[in-house]
């Protein structure tokens, strides 16, 4: 895979390796013996992995905090970028008894899981409107169904439009917290990596012309969810913080003459560049 330049080749390999072998990416090297059935699998995974398909496709899971996600084609593969916002959101909500949260465009559900499997008695109410995404989104419900049962909390994935709040009106106003990654790549933009590019749902990485078409919404639909109080937390590339980019749209936004959030800052995930912006809706 080295000739094609896909990163980390070596061990995207052994990560096949295990799959195929039902052990753990350590245990690869222990193994002395494998069947001709296993090699040539081995070798046609790793052909797959040379056209740039998506390792986590290819496995039909993707990690995300302390767990798994079934994700495949027509669902975002979440990324480790998020997990900042996720931990975060788990971290201001530790403190807030049997906290309602919201998660606005959804996908395979990884803040929801996330939010879910650490707030104990938190109820997650997570919105999507692919067809695709929400199939990977219960299908992980299933498989999370003990660790999210184990905080004794719930979720709930919702079919609908994250940019209204037609699906969530049971909520307005009541929620301690409303999480998104919502689409934020300018339509023109194109994604450097070729397992972005080719494999992920384009609806689920374009923003409109200026990444923010769907960002401008979101924001107003998470002003009426919010309780006075509550949190927002907003993902953004890392090109979209500073007062014109995200942090200013959440700053900027007024209702009957009334500037509705406060706190806003941007925050930086673990290689510090700027990826999502944080604010709390005036008391």
């Amino acid at each position: 895979m080295r000739q094609v330049a896909v990163p980390s080749a070596e061990f995207d390999v052994r990560q096949l390796a295990a799959h195929v072998l039902g052990v753990s990416h350590n245990e690869v090297g222990l193994i002395r013996e494998i069947s001709g059935d296993q090699s040539r699998e081995i070798a046609m995974l790793v052909r797959r992995r040379a056209t740039r398909e998506p390792i986590q496709h290819i496995v039909g899971t993707a990690p995300f905090m302390d767990f798994e996600l079934a994700v495949g084609p027509g669902v975002f593969v979440p990324r480790p970028e998020t997990e900042s916002l996720a931990d975060f959101a788990i971290s201001s909500l530790r403190e807030v008894e049997a906290p309602v949260v919201v998660e606005l465009f959804a996908g395979s559900g990884a803040i929801a899981f996330a939010v879910a499997t650490h707030i104990p008695n938190s109820t997650v109410i997570a919105l999507e409107k692919s067809g695709a995404a929400l199939a990977y989104a219960n299908t992980n419900l299933t498989r999370l169904a003990d660790k999210v049962a184990a905080t004794e909390s719930t979720i709930e994935f919702r079919d609908g439009d994250a940019t209204a709040t037609t699906q969530v009106l049971d909520l307005l106003g009541r929620a301690d917290a409303v999480l998104a990654n919502p689409p934020y790549i300018p339509e023109k933009a194109i994604p450097r990596d070729p397992e972005v590019r080719l494999f992920d749902p384009p609806e689920a990485l374009f923003g409109g012309s200026d990444g923010y078409a769907f960002i401008r919404p979101l924001v107003a639909v998470a002003a009426q969810l919010l309780r006075p109080g509550g949190l927002v937390a907003i993902e953004h590339g890392d090109m979209q913080g500073g007062p014109q980019g995200v942090p200013g749209i959440v700053g900027d936004y007024h209702f009957n003459d009334k500037q509705w959030f406060e706190e806003v800052m941007d925050r930086t995930d673990l290689g510090g560049r700027p990826r999502f912006t944080t604010a709390r809706r005036g008391r």
